[in-house]
């Protein structure tokens, strides 16, 4: 799940089978060229996708603007597509955000 936080960035959260998380929602924030984890925000467990939504909403209140609201996004994010191009990311290959506009 990816949700527009009032239009000024995108917050992702994943539900993962196991490991360190047990089973709770992660959230992290998308940006262009790396996925930052949000530790400090826990997700309680047994939320459908509509709760997480909501909980997420409000831990980002501060960032309300007017006329913007939180707005699930459909579609990749960013790191999941580039995860399809096995030269990028990679030592030696120039990352294709690192050289925007220069030809």
């Amino acid at each position: 799940m990816r949700l527009s936080i009032y239009d000024q960035f995108v917050v992702g959260v994943v539900q993962p089978s196991g490991g360190w998380s047990k089973g709770r929602p992660i959230a992290y924030l998308e940006e262009e060229d790396k996925c930052v984890p949000l530790f400090d925000l826990l997700i309680p467990n047994g939320l459908d996708e509509d709760g997480i939504a909501r909980y997420v909403s409000e831990k980002f209140g501060a960032f309300a603007a007017l006329g913007k609201q939180v707005a699930p996004l459909k579609g990749k994010p960013t790191r999941a597509v580039e995860g399809q191009d096995r030269t990028v990311g990679r030592r030696g290959v120039a990352h294709p955000h690192t050289f925007a506009g220069v030809r």
